[in-house]
């Protein structure tokens, strides 16, 4: 058995990280696996989550990567995964930006690839989870909140797979076109348009709503939003009468964890009545 530990501690001592997130800092453990080390106020159960989602995902054939051991380092929680081929969607397009078409396809495929299979039952409930959030948020007032847990009763039960977290650097997209789905803390089981409302989302607040985008990433990202609904609209085109109302849902799971100039954003999104809303959903079918 090799000392994970030992070696863990070294790499982190020697190496800076080659990726960091809000979440972890990634290292490169070695030309085989690769270590995940979170921040240090992340507890042993948000890792051991993590290990059990990434786990299940890989056994239903929703992704390649394979967790090898969990650690913890000077009080850190750590994973070490099998190394998978690729980079992130986020690189490639920086790389080379005048491929914004073929990067946007692939990025709804892959999204609109991962909704068309069941979820394992060991992910969470969205539902639950959803109707957990409304009842508890402190963000939303009480017109909003009997507004929302209606809209939430006229949802469907099913049971398609939600990532939660499908971003740009989630996606990794190999030399030969083959992609991995990163990053299954979020996962639940449930209604895909609330991913797809939650995706779309995501992408508009890195446009409009953060303040360390440069003017001309506005614009750029901003019509990357629009490629991939559209897109993923074509894929599954199911989608387009559930997207609207999924969009409150999405942005209420978003707000928990935003800063303040990105909450107020958000915030436009939980009232459809709104007029404000009524434009941004406008803009995303341009």
């Amino acid at each position: 058995m090799p000392d994970w530990h030992a070696q863990a501690m070294r790499v982190i001592a020697q190496q800076s990280p080659i990726a960091s997130g809000a979440t972890c800092d990634i290292y490169a453990y070695s030309k085989q696996h690769v270590l995940k080390l979170f921040k240090s106020h992340y507890q042993h159960g948000y890792m051991q989550h993590e290990a059990c989602m990434a786990k299940h995902a890989q056994q239903a054939g929703l992704t390649d990567l394979v967790v090898v051991d969990d650690l913890t380092i000077e009080g850190r929680q750590a994973l070490i995964y099998e190394r998978v081929d690729g980079q992130c969607l986020e690189f490639w397009l920086r790389r080379a930006p005048w491929r914004i078409h073929y990067f946007s396809r692939c990025f709804s495929h892959v999204h609109a690839q991962l909704h068309g299979q069941s979820a394992p039952k060991r992910f969470p409930s969205q539902r639950e989870d959803i109707v957990r959030l409304v009842e508890q948020s402190s963000l939303i007032s009480n017109d909003i909140r009997e507004q929302l847990m209606v809209q939430m009763a006229r949802f469907d039960s099913k049971n398609e797979v939600c990532h939660n977290d499908f971003t740009l650097r989630n996606v990794l997209l190999g030399k030969q076109g083959n992609s991995t789905i990163i990053d299954w803390n979020c996962v639940t089981r449930g209604d895909a348009s609330v991913d797809v409302a939650s995706c779309w989302l995501k992408l508009m607040r890195d446009a409009w709503a953060n303040s360390a985008t440069r003017y001309w990433e506005r614009h750029y990202i901003h019509y990357f939003a629009r490629c991939y609904l559209k897109n993923y609209l074509r894929l599954r085109p199911q989608i387009k009468s559930t997207f609207r109302s999924s969009l409150p849902f999405a942005a209420l799971q978003l707000m928990n964890a935003a800063a303040e100039p990105q909450r107020r954003w958000l915030a436009n999104f939980l009232d459809i009545k709104n007029p404000i809303y009524k434009k941004n959903i406008i803009k995303a079918y341009l």
